[in-house]
């Protein structure tokens, strides 16, 4: 079995391993917080309840030899465990599968506008939703002169604003609050709640009006 997660949810695959004519009645599948004390072996000795409250029958993707699931409702930064049994037809469970761990972050991109009043000015990592670059809520704005184009902290707009330092990806330095981008360029974003990496994919428009089309993966900070 493996994961795949991001944005507050996951979606599991397995494989089935049995044969053809073998009947089941479905599968329960189990998800736990990974937390102080709980690791693999742990987890298996004794396990909460499923997650699924009736037996799953399955996916309709009509690939029998494998199966997939997804699971909703999960906590960005938060590492969870996630195991699968398959169910007799008298409802018997079968050894548990392995166990994968899976942290699911919020990931995506947004174009930025160098207009620090529009809509899509500023950006909310925690949300992943764009808000004016002059907003109390925005972690990151667009700035833009004839010789320069580089993303700023909002804290620099007004006292107040979040603050926001950037560095490049293993320089060891401690960030600063405004740099210089060009295509393709790598940062880390330093934030109170929590550290961004994100890629410039594109440059978009002249002076004054300009955009810039960045992918991100957020990773909040554990209180």
């Amino acid at each position: 079995m493996h994961a795949e997660a991001a944005n507050g949810k996951a979606t599991l695959f397995w494989s089935i391993d049995r044969p053809r004519n073998a009947l089941i009645s479905g599968y329960n599948i189990y998800v736990q917080e990974k937390g102080s004390g709980i690791d693999s072996s742990t987890w298996k000795a004794r396990l909460p309840g499923p997650y699924n409250k009736t037996p799953y029958p399955g996916d309709t993707d009509g690939d029998i030899s494998k199966e997939s699931i997804s699971i909703e409702s999960l906590v960005d930064g938060q590492t969870y465990l996630a195991m699968i049994r398959t169910l007799d037809p008298d409802g018997k469970e079968s050894a548990p599968s392995n166990v994968v761990s899976l942290t699911p972050l919020g990931k995506g991109e947004f174009l930025l506008s160098s207009d620090h009043s529009a809509p899509g000015g500023g950006f909310n990592f925690e949300s992943r939703s764009q808000v004016p670059g002059r907003d109390p809520r925005s972690d990151i704005y667009l700035y833009v002169t004839e010789k320069k184009i580089g993303l700023s902290s909002p804290s620099r707009l007004s006292a107040g604003f979040r603050r926001t330092l950037f560095s490049t990806p293993g320089d060891g330095n401690p960030g600063v609050e405004t740099i210089e981008i060009a295509e393709w360029m790598r940062l880390k974003l330093e934030m109170k709640r929590g550290q961004a990496d994100i890629m410039i994919e594109e440059i978009l428009g002249e002076y004054p009006s300009v955009s810039a089309r960045i992918k991100y993966v957020f990773h909040p900070k554990r209180y």
